[in-house]
């Protein structure tokens, strides 16, 4: 006689409606989940995209190439980071919430460091110019400050979200 198998156990149906493997309406790619990583695509895009210049400006500026080059890099491979971290999610990869938690804590430490690149931009246009307090006093405005509160604020409230939303713990809570 040929054995077969039982079918693999389902979750109970809520009642309203057809629920997927992860027990959630739907697929379970979306939601809040769905914004977040339309979010940082666009944002990576544009990021990477806007460091272009930046990457022309270290070969025309030969002075201070190396410390230009090496704050755009970091700047980009962050960028390629956040791309990676949203890409770990689309693939539902077990290590994605892991990832993308510190894609997001990283993010206001890079955000910070930014203004860096233009006081050192403005130093290797301008001869004799020293990288000195003052110069950096007026690359940290209180616009950029603001940008990178923003960017502190959005960060903890996505980090919250990867903690305690039901999707995220119904796709990857046994691997949180």
């Amino acid at each position: 006689m040929s054995h077969i198998p039982a079918p693999p156990p389902t979750l109970p149906p809520s009642g309203d409606g057809p629920e997927n493997n992860y027990g959630i309406k739907g697929s379970p790619m979306g939601g809040w989940l769905v914004v977040f990583i339309a979010m940082y695509v666009i944002s990576a895009a544009q990021g990477l995209l806007g460091l272009w210049p930046a990457f022309q400006a270290a070969f025309q500026l030969p002075r201070f190439a190396t410390a230009f080059l090496a704050i755009v890099s970091v700047i980009a491979l962050w960028n390629v980071f956040i791309l990676y971290s949203v890409l770990q999610l689309i693939l539902q990869k077990p290590h994605a919430v892991r990832v993308t938690k510190l894609m997001l804590a990283t993010g206001p430490v890079i955000a910070a460091l930014t203004p860096m690149l233009g006081a050192i931009a403005v130093t290797s246009t301008i001869p004799d110019a020293e990288l000195n307090a003052e110069l950096l006093k007026k690359a940290y405005t209180a616009e950029v400050f603001g940008q990178i509160s923003g960017m502190l604020l959005l960060s903890a409230i996505w980090y919250r979200y990867f903690c305690v939303a039901k999707r995220v713990k119904a796709i990857w809570g046994k691997y949180m």
